[in-house]
């Protein structure tokens, strides 16, 4: 690290260098994650996409400071990233719009994941302070989203937050598990 910069908001921005042997391991999507677990904190990188081209120097690179910030980037660039990457490096610039199975599916995986975190919740609900926590965590990388100018991912990320926020918060009878659909 070349330096520590605070922002607004009480966020801050880390500078660094890479060794030029390793320059090419940055991606546009990669994830810069502080690993403050040993004696001396250093930076990992996580490249979730290997379609991504190589970033120059100088580009802003998104940044976690725990493993659950590095899940709601994951979060913010969506289910189907990776296949959008592939179309746009395969078939141009611009993917086709999904079709209605992939739309099924992703409705289905939203389903799923809305009622396994329901009966998380039911087994062990949040303390106030743990929801606090996750709520200030999106806020800071929401607000990094859209410093780095990426709107349609901080507002993603921000509907999926506020869909698992009702579901958390809403009363939950711990004694029953969360409905399921019938099979079509």
């Amino acid at each position: 690290m070349t330096g520590v910069s605070p922002i607004s908001n009480g966020d801050s921005e880390i500078a660094f260098e890479v060794d030029g042997s390793h320059a090419a391991e940055m991606h546009y999507d990669s994830i810069m994650s502080l690993n403050s677990l040993d004696a001396t904190p250093s930076l990992d990188v996580m490249n979730v996409d290997a379609m991504s081209h190589s970033a120059p120097s100088g580009t802003r690179l998104d940044g976690a400071s725990s493993m659950n910030e590095t899940q709601l980037f994951i979060m913010a660039r969506g289910p189907g990233s990776y296949a959008q990457a592939l179309g746009r490096v395969v078939g141009g610039s611009t993917a086709p719009p999904p079709s209605p199975a992939a739309v099924q599916m992703t409705q289905l995986l939203a389903q799923i994941s809305q009622q396994t975190l329901a009966a998380a919740v039911a087994i062990s609900p949040p303390t106030r302070d743990q929801l606090e926590q996750a709520k200030r965590e999106a806020l800071g990388v929401e607000r990094q989203l859209m410093r780095n100018g990426k709107a349609e991912q901080a507002e993603r990320l921000r509907a999926q937050i506020g869909s698992m926020m009702g579901g958390i918060t809403a009363p939950v009878n711990p004694t029953a598990l969360p409905p399921t659909s019938p099979n079509p």
